[in-house]
């Protein structure tokens, strides 16, 4: 069942929020970190019928973006 982005592993809002399709399943993945909460960064996949996978977390980071930076189209 898809799980909600709200049921992450803290209960802060979150001040850092990106959404794209970074698993390269062509559904759109979001990572986000909590405002005034130094780590972890989050990652949820997209399930493709407008929920999330279950969230994986990371803590060595340094800021999150999206973008096509190799010119192949793809985020």
């Amino acid at each position: 069942a898809p799980v909600p982005v709200t049921t992450a592993p803290v209960n802060f809002p979150p001040d850092i929020i990106s959404a794209s399709d970074f698993d390269g399943d062509g559904f759109a993945d979001v990572v986000y970190r909590y405002a005034g909460f130094s780590g972890p960064l989050v990652f949820q996949p997209g399930d493709g019928q407008g929920g999330f996978g279950a969230y994986s977390s990371f803590s060595n980071y340094a800021d999150v973006f999206a973008g096509d930076i190799t010119g192949d189209g793809a985020a």
